[in-house]
């Protein structure tokens, strides 16, 4: 059997997002993608304080080079992510355990160092509002954004290995899984 495409992974690059809700914008290289994302995540922090209602951010932890600028941005310009709450995609897990946090892969102590820990701590989301899901209790991340009454942006990630949130794709020899 011969794998082909499904007809939305053929689209050339200027047509991603054409009639859809979504908007995809094409940036040159990995620094100006960090930059890129920084600014709109802190756009997307200012907006819902202008609104007095906080915004709700699901983020990734990869790409990685975006937190430490993003800390900049709200250090420099006093913008406050108190009433921003933080809903990591992921975590990695041994069992149905969290890596402990000073484990290399754990993505909250990935996010403490290269971002909350950068904050200015009158600055910094408190702890309640920086998510990870648990496996201990699945049900908190949509309690959360039903709570907050949704989502307002979704950045999504890029892991190590080119996976996008992830949907890891096979290693090298393996073969793609393919629906007969």
């Amino acid at each position: 059997m011969t794998f082909q495409l499904p007809d939305y992974l053929s689209l050339p690059p200027e047509r991603l997002g054409t009639g859809q809700p979504v908007r995809v914008e094409i940036v040159p290289d990995a620094e100006c993608l960090a930059e890129h994302m920084a600014q709109a995540m802190a756009e997307a922090i200012r907006a819902g304080n202008q609104h007095g209602t906080g915004t709700t951010l699901i983020i990734p932890v990869g790409p990685v080079d975006q937190y430490e600028r993003l800390a900049a941005i709200i250090n420099r310009d006093r913008l406050s992510c108190r009433d921003a709450v933080f809903l990591n995609m992921d975590e990695y897990l041994i069992g149905d355990e969290w890596v402990p946090e000073d484990h290399p892969l754990s993505f909250r102590g990935f996010m403490n160092r290269c971002f909350y820990d950068l904050l200015d701590p009158g600055l910094a989301p408190p702890m309640k509002n920086r998510v990870f899901p648990d496996p201990k209790h699945p049900e908190r991340v949509a309690a959360v954004i039903e709570r907050r009454g949704g989502v307002d942006v979704c950045f999504g990630g890029i892991g190590i290995n080119g996976h996008i949130a992830f949907n890891e794709p096979p290693e090298p020899g393996e073969d793609c899984p393919v629906e007969e």
